[in-house]
């Protein structure tokens, strides 16, 4: 099984979509993984030609998955490209624990 990081950005390879997945179109010609509130820097596929998006909503919290029809890079301002090349990928979101160990967003 396929795991691409970069950042606070993870991806795990899935073997299917779930059923209740939804196709999204690209804003802008991008698909945004992530936005660096300090740097305004994101995480963001942009050959969207090769790579379609979808969400679900399970019980109020939402999935992002990626389908990768060709290699397409993940890019960002502060790190190296990485191929995606897996079929599908589930976006996993990373949390923390804050000084009231309640669990946090990690920030790029």
């Amino acid at each position: 099984m396929d795991i691409i990081r970069q950042g606070d950005v993870m991806l795990r390879e899935i073997s299917e979509l779930p059923k209740n997945a939804k196709e999204v179109f690209p804003e802008n010609g991008k698909f945004i993984l992530a936005l660096g509130e300090s740097t305004g820097h994101h995480h963001r596929f942009e050959q969207t030609e090769n790579v379609r998006c979808f969400v679900s909503n399970d019980n109020n919290v939402e999935r992002r998955f990626f389908v990768i029809e060709n290699k397409s890079p993940l890019k960002h301002e502060e790190h190296s490209p990485l191929e995606a090349d897996a079929p599908i990928y589930e976006q996993i979101y990373q949390y923390e624990t804050s000084d009231d160990d309640e669990p946090v967003p990690v920030v790029d």
